[in-house]
């Protein structure tokens, strides 16, 4: 049917937890296309070869080197949110917008330093 406007929840029992929060209360509600976020695959690549190959490169070895890297990079390459300039976090991109965020990454890693980033088909993460 053309005019035929029912939606398809992913998850009914988790949105009718959450509107049973909601109930007696005013709300807004937004409808917009669903996007895909970035894949376990592509997550498992930026951890385990491109965030490794650039702290290895680094002399970083801890968690919580590896981290700053991570952070430094989205505050390089990702755009910034609000007032407060805060980083966008990587868990909100979609596959696209990660595989961009990714390849800006590599590029400045062998512009900058001087290293080269295998492509995912190239290595296993």
């Amino acid at each position: 049917m053309e005019n035929d406007l029912s939606l398809k929840f992913l998850n009914i029992a988790t949105v009718k937890n959450h509107l049973l929060k909601l109930k007696g209360k005013t709300v807004q509600i937004t409808i917009e296309e669903r996007k895909k976020r970035r894949s376990n695959p592509q997550n498992a690549y930026y951890h385990g070869v491109v965030l490794k190959y650039i702290a290895d490169f680094c002399g970083y070895r801890g968690e919580d080197e590896i981290n700053g890297i991570h952070e430094e990079l989205k505050r390089r390459f990702l755009p910034k949110v609000g007032n407060l300039s805060i980083v966008k976090s990587t868990s909100t991109l979609n596959t696209e917008e990660f595989s961009t965020y990714v390849e800006n990454v590599r590029m400045w890693a062998a512009e900058e330093l001087g290293i080269y980033i295998p492509d995912p088909n190239e290595v296993e993460a």
